[in-house]
């Protein structure tokens, strides 16, 4: 296979995924413009009805079009995610810093309680006793599980979930899902067709 057929292959899959986010983002931008002026139109009394009348043909025609045309919805579907996309990143970013600063505090406080306010130390040759600093790294989990070395996602996962449990660190693992939870929101998030109209609903 040369690699000008290979180039052009991932050209067509690109074009073809990015054909796919027109359509799917005309199809809701319409349909939700004909429902909302159907139900108006129908159900709402005292409203303009030739307004949602407009509005309701408006979501026809846009349907038409995701259909017939759909590489005509690319420019506000890029316009649009680019600055959601970017309003949105800013919003998740301030939650997943209030969160921390939320779980990170208390447990702080937590510890500072437990163990007084320099709760980790150093020393040169043996520790005191009953007393707790720094180790020597230690490797607990083999890296070298088949597929080349390799790991998933899900297995580093469960494997800093270990590393945890099995120091007695429970206090850090809900605030682990937590921030792993969000960062996964936001990823698939940023990665959706739907973008632009996932972010709003935040």
């Amino acid at each position: 296979m040369t690699k000008s057929h290979y180039l052009a292959r991932r050209q067509a899959r690109l074009s073809l995924d990015e054909l796919k986010r027109d359509i799917v983002f005309g199809l809701v931008v319409s349909g939700m413009l004909s429902a909302v002026g159907l139900w108006k139109y129908f159900f709402l009394i005292g409203a303009s009805d030739r307004l949602w009348l407009l509005v309701a043909a408006l979501g026809g025609i846009g349907l038409l079009l995701s259909l017939v045309f759909p590489s005509a919805w690319h420019l506000p579907q890029s316009a649009l995610g680019a600055v959601i996309r970017t309003v949105g990143g800013a919003l998740f970013a301030v939650l997943l810093g209030l969160v921390y600063i939320l779980l990170m505090t208390p447990l702080g406080w937590l510890v500072r309680v437990i163990k007084g306010n320099a709760p980790i130390y150093q020393w040169a040759e043996r520790p005191p006793p009953a007393m707790e600093g720094w180790y020597p790294k230690e490797v607990l989990f083999e890296t070298n599980q088949g597929h080349g070395g390799s790991q998933g996602p899900a297995r580093r996962f469960l494997n800093v979930m270990a590393f945890f449990a099995s120091r007695g660190h429970y206090v850090f693992l809900p605030t682990l899902v937590i921030l792993v939870a969000l960062g996964l929101v936001l990823f698939f998030v940023k990665t959706s067709a739907l973008a632009p109209l996932i972010y709003t609903l935040f």
